[in-house]
């Protein structure tokens, strides 16, 4: 019992000792602010009177925020929060094993969809790029989407509004 009682001493004369230390290492910052605090009083005090309606109406909001929180209510519904927050609990982490067993697989296997397939169409760079070189185009030059056979002429890719469309009246059957 006696080292017990000797690393005590040890212990509660060095904390003694650090406390001193710090406090004559900090007393000038603790005078600086006091100084501070004496001096801006007055204005805190005008401040606070200004904002008074301000604080009063935000405290009956906040009143009103945390009316269900009060115990008595609270009480009524403590079980049905355990039962939902345990079952939000085992639904994320249910996903989360979920989530982490297919990218596990699909890395195995290699089949991640995105580096495999690309997009079809023009990307944005594009579309500008081609933008620019219509505009650079002198106002008589004919655009090249209108000179292609087969293709829409508003898209210049192959669809509906490129073929005949055949009417009843004109078939033979």
């Amino acid at each position: 019992m006696e080292h017990m009682q000797d690393g005590t001493s040890i212990v509660s004369g060095t904390l003694g000792t650090l406390s001193t230390v710090f406090y004559y290492i900090l007393f000038p910052l603790i005078k600086i602010f006091q100084v501070a605090l004496f001096i801006l009083s007055p204005f805190w005090t005008i401040l606070s009177f200004v904002l008074l309606p301000v604080t009063t109406l935000l405290q009956g909001i906040w009143s009103v925020l945390l009316f269900p929180l009060r115990w008595k209510l609270l009480q009524k519904f403590e079980t049905i929060y355990i039962f939902l927050g345990i079952g939000a609990i085992i639904g994320v982490l249910a996903a989360a094993t979920i989530h982490l067993c297919f990218n596990f697989l699909s890395s195995v296997l290699s089949v991640d969809s995105r580096h495999g397939t690309q997009r079809l169409g023009r990307t944005a760079a594009s579309y500008r790029a081609t933008r620019e070189k219509r505009k650079a185009r002198p106002a008589g030059y004919p655009s090249p989407r209108n000179r292609t056979k087969g293709f829409d002429t508003t898209y210049g890719q192959p669809g509906l509004l490129s073929q005949t469309i055949i009417e009843e009246g004109d078939s033979e059957f």
